[in-house]
């Protein structure tokens, strides 16, 4: 299921804001600590002349540093938990955009790549998608997304725009019981084990 999910038919205020959200979750805005976005466009872009960090090698040394990424955070309402399953995206690039994307989350402090896209960014928008069945994503109440943006061949201030457009998180939303849910599944539990043990006494 759709988590939450992210379109962008133009780049006002509102409408970084969530276009879904599942029951039981909040989704923060689409937003960037150092990129601003063109106006009158269909899908989100970094502002054209902002130039891109190079890394020094196959990583994303350059855009952590300077923290060029788009970001997100998923967080449960009180009572509910998430697994995931995957993070789907569309990106492209100008002629002098970036090549390079990194996905990472808050599971580790956002430390480590989920997935490095070394070279992948081409002019003609293409989906990606990021999977996240592993056990790191099962049971949260709240994750952070950072789409990382690097170019180590060409770092051009000019027509440098990078867009991305359709963000969607896919996975589950359950209710968690309340503590004291728990406590009357146990004292059931124990109610059936003594009527059990009664029975093969014949004291019943």
């Amino acid at each position: 299921m759709v988590i939450a999910s992210y379109e962008f038919t133009g780049t006002s205020a509102a409408e970084v804001s969530p276009t879904t959200e599942y029951a039981g979750v909040s989704a923060s805005d689409f937003s960037s600590p150092v990129f601003t976005f063109s106006t009158n466009t269909n899908n989100l872009q970094t502002a054209d002349g902002l130039g891109l960090a190079d890394g020094s090698g196959n990583d994303m040394a350059g855009a952590v540093t300077t923290q060029q990424y788009f970001t997100f955070t998923i967080t449960a309402d009180s009572g509910y938990a998430f697994d995931l399953d995957n993070l789907t995206f569309d990106i492209g690039r100008g002629l002098r955009g970036a090549k390079d994307y990194a996905v990472r989350s808050s599971v580790d402090s956002y430390v480590d790549n989920i997935v490095f896209a070394d070279n992948a960014i081409d002019q003609t928008p293409e989906g990606q998608d990021i999977n996240l069945y592993d056990s790191a994503y099962n049971g949260l109440t709240s994750i952070g997304f950072r789409i990382y943006l690097d170019d180590r061949r060409n770092n051009s201030a000019s027509a440098s725009e990078t867009f991305i457009d359709n963000v969607v998180l896919n996975g589950t939303v359950s209710a968690i019981p309340e503590p004291s849910a728990y406590a009357a599944i146990l004292g059931c539990l124990a109610l059936a084990i003594v009527i059990v043990r009664r029975k093969g006494r014949g004291t019943l």
